[in-house]
């Protein structure tokens, strides 16, 4: 059967809701809201979109250590059983540990991270789990995986993170292999050195097929057939919390591209799970169904025809 495959860290966020403010050195604030959920990153999508049918295979690793028990107990409370663990060590902690300060507006962290991802494993083992994938997210530095996959004809999307010296030029080589490409719009304007989204979508066209730039509560954007296209959102979510709002619309994206829908309508959907999963806190609390998402899929069409 087909799936989608992703490699990602394994994340633990510890969350703190609805408190008044933060404490001064010495000093000790209560919040009225409390979680341990997983967190986000890449692991999120094979675990929401096999909410929604979709198989999903997650390269992971994850230790002895207590976070790492923790990670085992919540993949087995949303009954998540299709993870690979590359961990080959005995000691250390590789899982992501993050205190999730909520704020109404934003959030904050505090993480500990000891960088255990991917980029440890060499090219055949990493090619040896995401073969015979009909979308991959595309592991961070591995462009020769890239080639025979893309060879192969699988679907790839990439996203990156937020770096001071960010620019196109990193993501050269890996993004002629790529088949969405999706940073925010900081990470769009900064990589482009543009002043405005309109102008750094079409910069980022030069490199990919399709990209996409996502703008929080306003949607997405992306550059198709030679035109800069907006895509709002189906309805104005009430969000609670922003956490994993971003990989939640990536997990839409590859539903889309899962499914062989054009970008539009993966856009749509990538709008649906990110704007839905801010209506409860953490990344994945929301839980959306096929059913809901298909209702607000139902609003594109009025939203297009007006």
């Amino acid at each position: 059967m087909a799936h989608i495959s992703v490699f990602g860290q394994m994340n633990v966020d510890i969350i703190f809701d609805e408190f008044g403010r933060l404490p001064d050195l010495g000093e000790e604030v209560f919040a009225k809201n409390f979680d341990v959920q997983l967190g986000g990153g890449p692991m999120v999508y094979p675990i929401v979109l096999n909410r929604l049918g979709i198989p999903g295979r997650l390269g992971t690793f994850l230790g002895d250590d207590l976070a790492s028990r923790i990670a085992k107990e919540l993949l087995g409370q949303m009954d998540f059983k299709d993870y690979v663990n590359f961990y080959e060590g005995k000691e250390g902690h590789p899982v992501v540990v993050t205190s999730v300060l909520s704020f109404p507006t934003d959030r904050s962290f505090i993480c500990f991270n000891e960088g255990v991802r991917e980029n440890s494993l060499d090219d055949q083992k990493v090619y040896d789990f995401l073969t015979g994938s009909k979308v991959v997210f595309a592991p961070h530095g591995f462009d020769e995986v890239m080639i025979r996959l893309k060879n192969e004809g699988t679907k790839i999307i990439f996203d990156t993170g937020w770096e001071d010296d960010l620019h196109i030029s990193m993501f050269k080589e890996t993004l002629k292999y790529v088949e969405v490409f999706t940073p925010n719009d900081k990470e769009a304007l900064k990589m482009t050195e543009t002043n405005n989204l309109q102008d750094a979508i079409k910069v980022l066209a030069e490199y990919v097929k399709h990209p996409v730039i996502s703008v929080g509560g306003e949607g997405c954007l992306t550059y198709y057939n030679n035109q800069v296209v907006h895509v709002p959102m189906p309805v104005k979510f009430n969000a609670i919390d922003t956490t994993g709002a971003g990989d939640n619309f990536l997990a839409g994206i590859i539903y889309g591209l899962y499914n062989d829908w054009d970008i539009i309508k993966s856009m749509q959907m990538g709008n649906i799970l990110g704007g839905y999963s801010t209506t409860a806190l953490g990344c994945y609390k929301a839980g959306i169904t096929l059913e809901v998402a298909m209702d607000y899929m139902k609003k594109y069409k009025s939203i297009m025809a007006s």
